[in-house]
């Protein structure tokens, strides 16, 4: 059934109440939500879906200053449940599979199973017998505070109905592939029993808190729809409509009661806080007596604010103490869980397992589930989602409890973080595995303290974090394991500055130089989310916030997003910190006035502008490059934002680098470190490293050039690396990117300036119609620029230096002038030729007279069109059965 959000509570339940009536019981309600809403993961919201015990909860809170609802409230389950003879029944010993059946066959959603008393005795309660008791008294406490009580704890021997069988139950079953044929009912799930005097909005509370939509009574069962038709009924019989109920909109409870079984984790805490209810009552009954629901329903498809409730689980300690086979059973629970395709299962899983470790297993038991996951990662036909549980489930193991095996802990995450030695090799690359096993790093080692070679492989597996650039079908997926890693580093960085000991310590602080210039490259980069991200973490370092993992967990695994600029912009400046022994970095009083937020800053942040309109950490970062310790990291993310695709971001990325670059000693530093990157490059077109920078270097190169920003002693130097680059190259977007190099070192006159002609000549004669294209257009603008004569002789000063040939070779080269007149029919010839054509005879024709005109050689290699074609060698030719026919005369 669908509604929309605006239908009155009052009209939904009445529309439940009548369908109730016929052969299809309507448990659920489909709302419409107005456009624009999205869920917890950013993905468009059109409809939410709303229980029957949800619009029981609503009517009640809404209507408690109604005569009406007085009336109704004093209704007790005896005058609304359905008597035991009305709904189907079978015995406890039977199959999890014929209650399912049973279910199916008579159209109803629950069948009762009856049994002469409780048969659960297990191992477990043989192991700790007292332990086990006590916690079952504790359980109690709970389930006495609503006036009710466990029918499994009851000493009755009539047969009473002890638990109850429901769609969810049929749905986890399949869910965990479980046939139910071998499953005993008595094994499967626990009833909650109310006396029939219970009042309904006591049942309603029990519902919530417990996530059961299905109450036993002694002479029946009653529903959340058994609740919400006596509610409609009692209100539309005495009161009418007239009364303000809410609209279905307002019960949503926030976007986290949908699933009752999160709505109850939620409930049950504020009780908690509340002191409603004992710690011991409260976990014993939520957490562990229904495990399958609590995590793995809940956390199929609990939103973001449901969600949220999960992290309270991480500073509860429990006092009961359980039995080991308990605990084993525990351990299964949260293993399959770790293994779930469903994200936030796995998630739920592993902050269920730290508790579980901190507060009930033994080393032993510690050891074992470190074993398993070491063992999963180690398979080679292991699934994607597994390692993503098993890579999550490390780093919800507390560091304490590791003992002897953190080295092997610590470095299985590292070849993860690195994606090196992966036993399944190409296909188990996973970016979001790295990007949990990074969190899980940052989780064992903050806070810790690390032995010298524990902390050489945090620091390299980090480096490789921040250098993961993988890319697929998605865009840049290494940005997650990039996002990540800058979070642990802030953390770490963190210990370090508010910390007389910190955990873990840096060696020295050249060390902390090297991490905050890691963050300085992702703060100057062309992504936007991460260049706020890192930018804010710096800024928050320096102002003395200490946020921890805290947010980085919610961010990673519940997708609850936060502006961390925002967080250093609102915290007020630090004082100085003494120093210490990895604090602080390398010009630090410098670093500081940088990321200090500025008036732009706090005016983009006040006005709410998006990420990708904040642009201010351009202008405050690059004073940074006359620090020679930051300088290569942030040209290398400068690069890559002045000559990306992204008009905003290189516009005013270009602007804050030449504001820079005003005096010659800047520029010679830039061109040095510009230099340095084409030889960390690599010249591959495969080469990740070389597909990802080359282009934009070369575009920056380009632009610095046209702005006079290069020096003439760097010309020849950019020159033969830029050959380099292109001379073997196939990737369009790289030889582009070098035509404008080349336009701008013809600049220089004598054999740079006829190199450089050569090889743009050699370009209007490539196999690529966008690069005769591209480079018709520049090569016509710069002719454009010569008033005169085109100078392409060759200085004697070069002669000298062995830049160009020789006197006694070319002569007429040495002295080559291009009359204005020539240049003039040159630029006609560019300017007609159709360079996007594939006829080779009107482009060779055109070039052969480009060529004559210019006075430069004809190519006698390379790739032009121009150039000799080696011939092609004749491959001996195999024999085939027709040639031995014809050799027989057959």
């Amino acid at each position: 059934m669908t509604l929309g959000a605006e239908t009155p509570l009052v009209e939904a339940a009445k529309l439940m109440a009548e369908q109730a009536g016929g052969k299809f019981s309507c448990h659920h309600l489909l709302v419409q939500v107005a456009s624009g809403q999205q869920d917890a993961s950013g993905r468009p919201l059109k409809a939410r879906l709303l229980s029957a015990l949800d619009i029981a909860n609503g009517m009640i809170e809404a209507a408690k200053s109604s005569v009406a609802a007085e009336r109704a409230l004093a209704l007790s389950v005896r005058h609304v449940m359905k008597p035991r003879t009305s709904v189907p029944t079978c015995a406890s010993s039977q199959s999890v599979l014929e209650a399912f059946r049973l279910l199916s066959g008579s159209q109803q959603n629950c069948v009762l199973v009856t049994g002469e008393k409780d048969e659960e005795a297990s191992e477990e309660d043989n192991v700790n017998e007292d332990s086990t008791r006590g916690a079952a008294r504790s359980s109690c406490q709970l389930i006495n505070a609503f006036g009710l009580s466990l029918r499994s704890a009851s000493n009755d021997v009539s047969p009473v109905p002890i638990e109850v069988v429901t769609p969810v139950d049929a749905l986890l079953a399949f869910s965990e592939k479980i046939t139910g044929e071998k499953r005993i009912l008595r094994d499967w799930v626990r009833g909650v029993n109310v006396d029939e005097s219970t009042s309904l909005a006591s049942a309603a509370s029990m519902m919530a808190c417990t996530g059961q939509h299905h109450l036993l009574v002694v002479l029946g069962v009653v529903s959340a729809l058994d609740i919400v038709r006596a509610l409609s009924h009692r209100v539309n019989h005495d009161a009418g409509n007239q009364y303000d109920f809410p609209r279905l909109k307002q019960s949503f409870c926030q976007g986290a009661s949908v699933y009752d079984p999160i709505y109850a984790y939620g409930l049950a805490v504020h009780q908690v806080e509340s002191n409603t209810i004992s710690l011991d009552s409260y976990l014993f009954n939520i957490w562990f007596q229904l495990p399958q629901q609590s995590v793995r329903c809940a956390a199929a498809a609990a939103p973001g604010a449901g969600r949220k409730q999960i992290k309270v689980d991480r500073r509860i300690h429990f006092r009961a103490v359980l039995g080991r086979c308990k605990r084993v059973r525990y351990l299964q629970t949260v293993d399959e869980c770790a293994r779930h395709t469903t994200e936030a299962i796995r998630v739920v899983a592993a902050e269920a397992l730290g508790v579980l470790a901190t507060a009930r297993f033994k080393p032993e038991l510690c050891s074992k589930c470190v074993d398993t996951y070491l063992k999963g990662l180690q398979k080679a036909d292991e699934t994607i989602a597994a390692r993503r549980g098993f890579a999550l489930c490390l780093g919800a193991m507390p560091m304490s409890t590791l003992a002897e095996r953190r080295a092997d802990v610590l470095t299985a995450l590292c070849k993860e973080v690195q994606a090196v030695g992966l036993p399944g090799g190409k296909d188990q690359e996973d970016p979001t595995t790295r990007q949990y096993a990074v969190l899980s790093l940052g989780s064992l080692c903050v806070g810790s303290t690390l032995s010298a070679e524990e902390m050489s492989l945090l620091l390299s597996a980090l480096q490789a974090a921040m250098r993961d650039y993988a890319t697929d079908r998605r865009g840049d997926v290494g940005s997650w394991v990039r996002e990540v890693a800058m979070e642990v580093i802030a953390a770490i960085l963190e210990e370090q500055r508010n910390q007389p000991e910190p955990c873990p310590a840096l060696p020295d602080a050249a060390c902390t130089t090297k991490l905050v210039s890691l963050l300085l490259q992702q703060a100057v980069e062309k992504i936007d989310r991460l260049r706020d991200r890192a930018y804010g973490l710096l800024c928050s370092l320096l102002c003395g916030c200490q946020h921890g993992l805290d947010f980085a967990k919610q961010r990673v695994l519940h997708g609850e997003a936060y502006d961390a600029l925002g967080l250093a912009a609102a915290a007020e400046a630090a004082s100085p910190v003494p120093a210490r022994q990895a604090w602080p970095p390398a010009e630090v009083n410098q670093l500081s006035g940088c990321l200090q937020p500025s008036k732009t800053v706090k005016s983009e942040l006040s006005e709410h502008k998006p990420e990708a309109d904040r642009t201010a950490v351009f202008d405050a970062l690059t004073p940074l490059l006359a620090v020679e310790e930051y300088r290569p990291s942030l040209l290398l993310g400068l690069v890559v934002s002045v000559g990306g695709i992204t008009e905003h971001t290189a516009k005013e990325a270009k602007k804050a680098l030449l504001r820079h670059l005003t005096s010659e000693n800047t520029q010679r530093q830039v061109c040095q470190e510009l230099l340095h990157i084409f030889d960390l490059a690599g010249l591959k077109d495969a080469a990740a490293e070389a597909k990802r920078l080359l282009a934009p270097l070369l575009n920056t190169m380009g632009i610095l050039l046209a702005q006079d920003c290069v020096p003439r002693e760097f010309a020849r130097d950019v020159f033969d690396r830029t050959v380099r680059a292109v001379r073997t190259s196939r990737d369009i977007g790289r030889l582009r990117a070098s035509v404008a190099v080349f336009i701008g070192l013809m600049k220089w006159p004598g054999a740079l300036r006829r190199d450089a002609l050569g090889l743009l000549l050699q370009f209007l004669g490539y196999s690529f119609p966008t690069v005769r294209q591209a480079t018709a257009q520049a090569l016509y603008i710069r002719l454009l620029e010569e008033e005169g004569d085109l100078d392409l002789s060759t200085e004697a000063s070069e002669l000298e230096a062995g830049y160009a040939v020789p006197k006694s070779e070319h002569s007429e080269v040495q002295g080559a002038i291009v009359k204005a007149d020539d240049v003039a029919e040159v630029l006609e010839l560019v300017s007609t030729t159709p360079w996007a054509t594939d006829e080779e005879a009107t482009l060779g024709k055109a070039l052969t007279e480009v060529y004559a005109k210019l006075r430069v050689e004809l190519p006698t290699s390379g790739r032009s069109i121009l150039a000799p074609k080696k011939p092609k060698e004749e491959q001996p030719r195999e024999a085939h059965y027709a040639d031995l026919v014809r050799e027989n005369h057959y």
